[in-house]
């Protein structure tokens, strides 16, 4: 009596590291996840750590964007408070020169 060969048992799923699980998140957020890749994390890895790092990284994102703009707004009304307007109705930035009548003028010109 022979038997039959066993077919060689499938390798258990590999827990991914969190280097990967992060490099295809971000790879799927900006589209160019390979389909290689993709199937990958959907054989080795659960979904839901997919979707909770999925969540995670809009997050981030939406707190990144959100900070870079505020922080570019915050120096562009730091600026426009510096800039003032002279007697002539012209905008200067900084304190006045006076010309040789008394009247301020502008260092540097910023018409209206």
């Amino acid at each position: 009596m022979q038997s039959e060969p066993q077919p060689p048992s499938p390798k258990p799923p590999r827990k991914q590291s969190l280097l990967t699980i992060v490099g295809s998140t971000i790879a799927a957020a900006f589209g160019v996840q390979s389909s290689k890749n993709r199937e990958r994390d959907f054989q080795q890895g659960s979904i839901w750590v997919y979707i909770v790092s999925g969540i995670v990284f809009t997050l981030l994102f939406i707190l990144t964007v959100t900070t870079v703009v505020r922080f570019a707004l915050g120096l562009a009304n730091r600026w426009h408070s510096g800039i003032k307007k002279a007697a002539n109705g012209r905008f200067f930035l900084g304190n006045p020169v006076l010309s040789a009548r008394g009247q301020p003028r502008p260092a540097i010109h910023l018409y209206r």
